[in-house]
């Protein structure tokens, strides 16, 4: 089994909060690259659509997850958590209609920009009930009794990890793809000195703690629920900071991490603004904390 990308999804979902559960009534659009386009000949005779696509903001995967209609911990895999060992999404949805290479489609549940990353399955709902955990239960069932999708799947996994790379190298820089997928200074500081927390316009959310020694920062971690751009930018955002005195900290802007990473797409240079606004909200925190401590050490005396 070979995988290979063969388009990209355009839904309004930015973020993993504003991507529904299941479906909803907004148009999404599945764009399928040039090169496959003679592909799609006469897909618009057919009601609906079986899509595949990786999740590409899938990350820090946990076997056992809870979901939001229960408190009890189920196995990731008897949920529809996007966060999984193997990052592929599965989707039924409605075909409204063709226009060249773009397929309009109803009841997607994608992030923008998700890699559709197998092929289009269709067939006409009419031969099914329409219902879509029959044909879930149906398909998965027919998949784990494959004798050697095991071995075959990791293979072409593996192949499609290697395809997205080499698409993300055609958008990012290397410093960008390094530190999304190795991250540094990622997590939390305990008994932090100073701390912010802070929700960007796309609705990612950036958090910056750190130690202060000497008047420098002497560690500092930042944690996010963003994409690869987010991770990039809280990544550099710290190293740059890291070893600094706070005056020098507090000068660090978005200009100077999008330098640093030598650039980010159009769409997602708000993300190093996220990172430097963040790392400046948590020294201002370390100083009004600083204020409040010697205020009471005045009452004291």
């Amino acid at each position: 089994m070979q995988l290979k990308p063969i388009g990209i999804i355009h839904s309004p979902y930015k973020n993993k909060k504003e991507c529904p559960p299941q479906g909803r009534e907004e148009i999404c659009s599945i764009e399928v690259f040039e090169e496959y386009k003679e592909g799609l000949k006469d897909i618009d005779g057919f009601s609906h659509l079986i899509l595949f696509y990786w999740l590409h903001c899938s990350k820090n995967f946990s076997l056992l997850v809870k979901t939001p209609w229960d408190s009890d911990p189920h196995g990731v895999f008897a949920t529809r958590s996007p966060n999984r060992p193997n990052a592929l999404g599965f989707s039924v949805v409605e075909l409204i209609e063709r226009d060249g290479n773009k397929l309009k489609v109803k009841g997607l549940d994608a992030l923008i920009s998700n890699p559709i990353c197998l092929k289009l399955i269709q067939r006409q709902m009419s031969e099914w009930d329409g219902s879509r955990k029959q044909i879930s239960r149906k398909f998965t069932g027919n998949l784990l009794r494959s004798r050697n999708m095991s071995s075959d799947f990791e293979k072409a996994v593996n192949e499609l990890e290697a395809s997205i790379m080499e698409d993300a190298r055609k958008v990012y820089s290397e410093k960008v793809i390094e530190r999304w997928l190795n991250p540094r200074n990622q997590g939390e500081v305990r008994n932090a000195d100073g701390f912010a927390k802070i929700k960007g316009p796309c609705g990612d959310t950036m958090q910056i703690s750190f130690k202060v020694k000497g008047g420098r920062l002497s560690r500092i971690k930042f944690m996010t629920d963003g994409c690869a751009s987010s991770i990039a930018s809280g990544s550099m955002a710290t190293e740059l900071a890291e070893g600094k005195k706070l005056e020098e900290a507090t000068k660090i802007s978005q200009e100077m991490i999008l330098d640093a990473l030598d650039g980010l797409p159009e769409e997602s240079v708000h993300c190093a603004l996220l990172a430097s606004s963040t790392l400046k909200e948590a020294i201002k925190n370390y100083f009004d904390s600083k204020r409040k401590d010697s205020v009471k050490q005045r009452h004291k005396e």
